[in-house]
């Protein structure tokens, strides 16, 4: 078998142990249906594994820097995430997978069906975290859109950075409050199982919410110059976008190049439009 092949065959049999090992580990950190596909999947793996290594002849021992990434990422951003992050770059390796199959033919067979069968168990994961996706991600957009925008005038209003601060507080104060007791009351009017889903769902979004308008007026409490607490405010709101982007576009099999646009977009005309605000506020009422 030509050289330049074996190195091919010997990088998608890296792939399939350490993927092995990652999956299988995580199948003993959750229970039930999650934890069954996980090893499933561990197991397909490791069949993945034993196919490439009747070519090479090798026996391969997982890269514990790669395995110790992904189950990091597991734990900060969840399970369907890391797992979505690790079958998108084998998705990336289809060409070389290609090209592989030509020298052996029944490899594109043995590709295509390990494949189907893993998006399918993977669709099959049921994670709890997703469940209040949809409440992280109003929780944010809420207050980036809102603060950054409400900032903006203040920043232009005032030019005093304390004052632009304590006037971000008392604003996203207040819309937390007020949307908390909308939630309140129409829990209180209909007490059954889906209204308190939903209120867990609103206490998720009001916590993301308040963490986000904490880290946005940071900068003005700490900084003394408001123009750069303002940049600095600006780029942490950038930075939120950014993750946020990236997150629902993986879980959601979305493409980033769509969406961040569109997002960059709305922040950016929402911002310059509370800046003219300021900007005609204070000249109007000599602020």
């Amino acid at each position: 078998m030509e050289k330049n092949l074996v190195e091919k065959i010997l990088i998608f049999q890296q792939n399939e142990i350490n993927e092995h090992k990652i999956y299988n580990y995580l199948s003993t950190k959750t229970k039930g249906k999650n934890s069954e596909i996980l090893t499933k999947i561990s197991q397909d793996e490791l069949r993945h594994y034993n196919f490439w290594k009747q070519y090479t002849k090798k026996d391969l021992s997982p890269n514990k820097i790669v395995v110790f990434k992904y189950l990091l990422l597991s734990v900060v951003f969840g399970l369907t995430f890391s797992i979505k992050i690790m079958e998108g770059l084998e998705g990336k390796a289809q060409e070389a997978y290609n090209e592989v199959a030509t020298k052996i033919p029944v490899a594109k067979v043995h590709i295509q069906e390990e494949v189907k069968h893993e998006k399918a168990l993977i669709g099959m994961l049921d994670e709890k975290r997703l469940t209040y996706l949809g409440s992280i991600v109003s929780g944010l957009n809420d207050a980036w859109i809102e603060l950054v925008g409400e900032l903006a005038g203040f920043a232009f209003a005032f030019q005093d950075p304390r004052l632009i601060g304590f006037a971000g507080l008392i604003a996203g104060m207040a819309q937390f409050l007020s949307s908390s007791a909308s939630e309140m009351q129409i829990y209180l009017s209909r007490k059954n199982e889906q209204t308190r889903n939903a209120l867990k769902a609103s206490i998720f979004e009001g916590v993301v919410y308040l963490v986000t308008v904490g880290f946005l007026i940071l900068p003005f409490f700490v900084l003394g110059d408001f123009w750069v607490a303002f940049f600095v405010s600006a780029v942490g709101a950038f930075s939120i976008l950014s993750v946020l982007t990236f997150y629902v576009s993986v879980i959601k099999d979305l493409s980033v190049r769509s969406m961040f646009p569109i997002m960059v977009g709305i922040m950016v005309g929402v911002g310059s439009l509370a800046f003219v605000i300021g900007w005609v506020a204070k000249i109007i009422i000599g602020i």
